[in-house]
């Protein structure tokens, strides 16, 4: 967005509401409502003053059909938890599923509000999309678990979710390019262990490393009850906060190793300590489409 321009802005009669509608895309045969608010500079505030809309607007959509959501999509934003909060129970309280959830790109920093959405969403969630956050390992761990405890009406286990042709299928939850310290995240989850295991089924989440690991399907499916609840795709590819507080990539190894990269066939080096101050520096392992 160019300077000073926010969601309050993006329309010539500075309503937002104008923008919020023409981002909404309904079929009313399948009752399938698709929401895309993402680059809209939208703070928790304007989140605030969306889902007063947004109720307004699902009572004029609302007929006989039931209205679910293909996708939910709030990326590159300046959202919090707390307003994450608010869109999470606008659709909780007039009971809209979501399957595809897309906060990636925001200013999350703590894992509440989306573990309560994920205990009362009864497996409805099949992908959430939470990498370039803020969140630290307890905040990660505490979304990870409440996906694994969630259960069903009828006490089962919403995770993994079956799929009649693929079979079970864990959550898809993409957690990168946040402040995770694996270390003390594994070791919260370990300590969650024993009330989260259940029988046959060896860990609690998937890495995804495998190229039958996908959002529909689990290389660990292949063997019958042993699927686990969730998948972490790239867990691995974390930011660090500097000593300025500035984030940092943890790909990086150490400020000599990475302060030059070479240039096709001239030799050249190009210095990382030419980049504009507060750059972040990322090796790229593989592109993920």
């Amino acid at each position: 967005l160019p300077k000073g321009q926010t969601s309050s802005s993006l329309d010539d009669d500075g309503d937002p509401e104008i923008v919020w509608a023409s981002r909404m895309s309904f079929d009313p045969s399948l009752g399938q409502l698709k929401v895309n608010m993402s680059k809209l500079a939208m703070t928790d505030s304007d989140a605030q003053h969306w889902c007063i809309w947004f109720r307004a607007y699902l009572e004029k959509i609302k007929g006989t059909v039931e209205v679910w959501a293909g996708s939910v999509d709030f990326a590159e934003n300046l959202l919090t938890s707390r307003g994450i909060g608010f869109v999470l129970e606008a659709f909780s309280e007039h009971r809209v599923p979501i399957a595809v959830l897309k906060l990636h790109h925001n200013r999350i920093a703590e894992g509440t509000s989306l573990a309560a959405f994920l205990g009362r969403c009864e497996g409805t969630l099949q992908e959430l999309h939470l990498s370039h956050n803020e969140l630290d390992a307890k905040g990660s761990a505490e979304i990870i678990a409440a996906a694994a405890k969630s259960t069903e009406a009828d006490g089962s286990h919403c995770y993994p979710r079956m799929e009649s042709v693929r079979g079970s299928v864990p959550l898809w939850v993409r957690l990168e390019q946040n402040h995770v310290d694996q270390g003390t995240f594994v070791e919260i989850m370990d300590s969650q262990y024993a009330e989260l295991k259940r029988d046959g089924v060896e860990r609690v989440f998937c890495d995804a490393s495998s190229k039958w690991c996908t959002p529909h399907s689990c290389a660990g499916a292949n063997q019958a009850g042993s699927t686990p609840a969730v998948h972490l795709k790239n867990l691995q590819q974390q930011r660090r906060r500097a000593a300025s507080g500035t984030a940092t990539d943890s790909s990086q190894v150490s400020t000599a190793a990475t302060s030059s990269s070479s240039s096709s066939g001239s030799g050249t080096t190009t210095s990382s300590a030419a980049l504009p101050e507060g750059t972040e520096v990322a090796k790229i392992l593989r592109w993920d489409w």
